[in-house]
């Protein structure tokens, strides 16, 4: 193995650790907003950046996107869907 994933599999945290950090609570779970602009964002980035939020084990945030009017086809598209069928 190349030594960066010698490095992942040594401290990245394993499954059980994850359902724990998800599980916990807190005493103060600040709501964290994560504002983040697009403009012809290419969708394989836009699903990436979407999907990252939503891997953390930390709950309580919210992704504004901001749209500056982009003309790539599709990604107004994406955008409504995302904002319809997300809280």
């Amino acid at each position: 193995k190349k030594p960066y994933h010698l490095w992942i599999d040594r401290f990245e945290p394993k499954r059980a650790e994850l359902d724990r950090q998800r599980h916990a609570t807190f005493a103060v779970s600040p709501l964290i907003s994560i504002v983040v602009p697009t403009y012809n964002t290419p969708l394989t980035y836009l699903e990436a950046m979407v999907d990252s939020p939503r891997q953390q084990t930390y709950s309580n945030w919210e992704l504004c996107l901001a749209d500056g009017r982009s003309t790539l086809p599709g990604l107004r598209e994406r955008l409504t869907e995302l904002a319809n069928h997300d809280p």
